[in-house]
């Protein structure tokens, strides 16, 4: 008997979930539902206003790219993915491959074994 009355409210049950998650690297908002799909994107929450950043993932990965520039272009000389690392507060591993992408975008060059150089912008 109660599991009639549970299908015959389950079009009035919310369809679909979302969930503002805040922590030190930001906000994300995450949502989900029966006739939507899966996402996650990133927010800033700013003057009384939250404004969507864009896809979580990206957003992220931008801030990596971010710190990454920032460490080589605060160096005298090229630095190694353990070095670029540490300087910028990123996972070995995690700065390796992001350089690996960074150099297809032509924004870092390696030179030599193992040592990156951010690559100069002309204004």
């Amino acid at each position: 008997m109660r599991r009639r009355t549970l299908d015959r409210l389950s079009p009035l049950i919310a369809p679909k979930a979302m969930v503002l998650d805040r922590n030190q690297s930001g906000a994300k908002l995450y949502g989900r539902g029966r006739d939507a799909e899966e996402y996650e994107v990133a927010m800033q929450f700013d003057d009384g206003l939250w404004t969507v950043l864009g896809d979580a993932s990206d957003v992220a990965q931008s801030e990596k790219k971010r710190r990454i520039l920032a460490a080589l272009r605060c160096a005298d000389a090229s630095m190694s993915p353990s070095d670029i690392a540490k300087e910028a507060g990123i996972k070995s591993g995690t700065v390796s491959t992001t350089l690996a992408r960074m150099a297809e975008e032509g924004l870092v060059q390696k030179y030599g074994f193992g040592v990156w150089r951010a690559i100069k912008i002309a204004a």
